[in-house]
C-alpha cells in the first residue's frame, strides 16, 4: 500500500527535527547529513502536497523535479538546489 498523504507530512516533519537536532549540535558546519535531512523533508513536503491536489505523487526524482517545476514554481530553484547539494 503507497504512503497516505498524513505519512508524507509527518516524514517531512521528522526530517525537519532531525535537521534541527544536527545543526543544533554543528551549527557552523554544512554537514552532508544535515542537507540530506532538509532536501528530505521538502521532498516529502511536495508529496504530500501532489499527493492531496492531484491524488498522485512522483514515482522518481526526475518526474519529481519537472512537476515542481511546473507546478510549484516559487520553491522551484529552492528545491533544485536541495536536490543538487544531496546528490554531491
Amino acid at each position: 500500500m503507497p504512503p497516505t498523504t498524513e505519512w508524507y507530512r509527518e516524514q517531512g516533519e521528522y526530517n525537519r527535527r532531525v535537521c534541527e537536532r544536527f545543526q543544533a549540535v554543528r551549527p557552523n558546519v554544512v554537514h552532508d547529513w544535515k542537507v540530506a535531512a532538509l532536501f528530505y523533508s521538502a521532498l516529502h513536503r511536495v508529496n504530500c502536497r501532489f499527493g492531496k491536489e492531484a491524488g498522485r505523487v512522483p514515482r522518481n526524482h526526475a518526474d519529481r523535479n519537472r512537476r515542481v517545476e511546473r507546478e510549484l514554481p516559487p520553491v522551484f530553484k529552492d528545491y533544485r538546489d536541495l536536490y543538487l547539494m544531496s546528490i554531491r
